[in-house]
């Protein structure tokens, strides 16, 4: 089994590649690891608390709830 170590670049470089490319950010989301600058770091975190707020957003309107 292997430990999957993914190399964040500068925020503002990873800012232009999800720009370029927004479903490129699940190639950080299976990392077992982030190796990079804390903001880069920070900004992907943000990005993940996002997709999981939406998704359960989602989940509840599918079923009807509010």
């Amino acid at each position: 089994m292997g430990f999957n170590k993914k190399y964040v670049p500068p925020l503002e470089v990873l800012k232009n590649r999800l720009a370029e490319s927004p479903e490129s950010i699940k190639y950080y989301w299976k990392a077992d690891a982030l190796i990079g600058p804390a903001e880069s770091l920070d900004y992907i975190e943000h990005l993940w608390v996002e997709h999981q707020k939406n998704k359960l957003e989602n989940q509840g309107s599918s079923t009807g709830e509010t």
